[in-house]
């Protein structure tokens, strides 16, 4: 079948036993519409949860990167004698305010409280 499908119709008439019937439906060319013109794309229920979830998950990586720094490798130093977590937030981010440097460092380090021992390691993020 070259530029023509066939499709099942029955055929009815009252009184009489339906037989079935081949019907001729166009495709290609025809069924297109005239040359040059787009037709619009309606996505599917399913297309448009795909979409949804590969928006949401670019933003909640967009999200990810704001909060954390997003810029520079992290880097790990060895916490010395008498140092707090506020003196070293001040000298490894002199770029952030003290207070979200501490929060950064805590945050990469999963600490319960700005309380470090002498010998601690911690990973200052980068940025």
């Amino acid at each position: 079948m070259s530029a023509a499908a066939a499709a099942y119709a029955p055929a009815s008439r009252q009184g009489t036993p339906c037989r079935p019937r081949l019907v001729s439906v166009p495709t290609g060319p025809a069924v297109d519409g005239p040359a040059g013109v787009r037709r619009r794309l309606r996505p599917t229920p399913l297309g448009r949860l795909v979409v949804l979830v590969v928006v949401a998950g670019l933003v909640t990586g967009l999200a990810f990167t704001a909060i954390g720094g997003g810029g520079g490798p992290a880097r790990t130093i060895t916490v010395e004698p008498g140092q707090t977590l506020s003196q070293i937030a001040a000298a490894r981010l002199p770029a952030v305010p003290v207070d979200d440097a501490v929060a950064r460092i805590r945050l990469a380090n999963n600490l319960p409280s700005a309380q470090v021992q002498a010998g601690q390691r911690l990973v200052i993020p980068g940025g």
